[in-house]
């Protein structure tokens, strides 16, 4: 059975570093804070959310080759795949559009992590549509979206028996971004949590 750590961007708990060397596999979304470094960089999976800004930029200044958590990944994983990108998000308005903004930069993520020896899934449309479900999301609204954390845990937890519970979670704090959905990811990863099947430890 295998161990699986994941690591939110948020405040990580002082004994981390033990954790996460610890863990047979440790789970990072989208480029983690500086503070996080002090940690070490040990990641197996990088889930990268190839419909955000921040993953543009780094794209097109072609920063995201160098970057240390990007290097040690063995695998990436796109939470927002190109059809759940076309058919649930909001596309940026015209005017962000003028300045080079993109719905989606997963074609591009694809070339960069191929060329780096990266192997490379998506989360299925089916496991997006399931979770805004499970989240009381109504996806024709695209109003409330399912973060990269929460998506990456509802992938964990179908990934198969081969996968040992409870999954661990640190560094959420379940805040940020106005348009996730964070009470009810909260309640979501409690429920999972009651069921033992999630285990948060800072």
């Amino acid at each position: 059975m295998t161990s699986i750590l994941l690591i939110g961007n948020g405040k990580l708990p002082g004994n981390a570093r033990a954790l996460i060397e610890s863990a047979d596999i440790v789970c990072r979304f989208n480029l983690p804070p500086r503070e996080h470094e002090e940690f070490g960089y040990k990641t197996s999976v990088l889930y990268l959310a190839t419909t955000a800004k921040q993953i543009g930029r780094e794209i097109v200044s072609g920063r995201l080759a160098g970057n240390r958590f990007f290097q040690e990944a063995r695998e990436i994983v796109f939470p927002y795949n190109p059809e759940v990108a076309a058919r649930y998000l909001k596309r940026p308005n015209w005017l962000s559009l003028l300045k080079g903004r993109r719905a989606d930069w997963s074609g591009d993520c694809a070339k960069i992590c191929l060329s780096s020896g990266k192997s490379l899934r998506a989360v299925s449309t089916q496991n997006y549509e399931d979770i805004c479900k499970a989240l009381g999301i109504d996806v024709s609204a695209k109003n409330l979206f399912p973060s990269s954390g929460v998506l990456a845990l509802f992938d964990v937890l179908n990934a198969g028996t081969e996968v040992r519970v409870p999954v661990h979670m640190i560094g959420f704090g379940f805040a940020g971004w106005k348009r996730h959905a964070w009470a009810m990811e909260e309640a979501y990863v409690k429920s999972q949590s009651a069921l033992g099947r999630v285990a948060v430890l800072g």
